[in-house]
């Protein structure tokens, strides 16, 4: 994966004032966009509320990363697991999605899908899958996922009674 490094500033940080404090500016880029670089490079698992969620709904991240990877890895023939939100439970929920069929549990929205169709793997993994599973952890992006969730989060598809 890319390794981001915080960029240095090719001016002073109080080069700006009297507009703008070089305190501000220093602990801007010293402290909060340090925090995103640091954050970018620690990739490996989401936090905040997604990183919550998975840890109540499935016991801990391992747990999560253990059943979405099982779940890719039963898949006969073609296929994904994907992680859902289900919006009438309001639960996060692992599921394969079968071929080009939508089986997706009605009511749930996508947020992390897992290819696990040869063409996803083969060339580089051979019929080694579960080593193309397991390398796949390396290169989520757990930012997009959490905005996704987010999104799911504000949906109301429940029929109205």
């Amino acid at each position: 994966m890319t390794r981001y490094v915080l960029p240095e500033l090719d001016y002073d940080y109080g080069a700006l004032e009297p507009h703008i404090s070089g305190r501000i500016m220093e602990l801007h880029h010293s402290k909060h966009h340090k925090t995103y670089v640091d954050g970018a490079n620690a990739g490996g698992r989401p936090n905040g509320e997604l990183g919550e969620a998975i840890d109540r709904q499935f016991g801990g991240f391992h747990a999560f990363k253990q059943q979405l990877t099982k779940t890719a890895a039963t898949i006969m023939g073609s296929g994904w697991a994907a992680l859902v939100w289900d919006t009438l439970s309001e639960q996060l929920l692992v599921t394969q999605i079968h071929d080009h069929q939508s089986s997706t549990i009605q009511g749930s929205v996508p947020l992390l899908v897992l290819d696990a169709w040869e063409h996803a793997y083969y060339l580089q993994y051979q019929n080694e899958k579960a080593k193309f599973f397991d390398a796949v952890w390396n290169v989520w992006n757990w930012e997009d996922v959490a905005q996704r969730f987010q999104a799911g989060r504000r949906l109301e598809l429940a029929v109205a009674a």
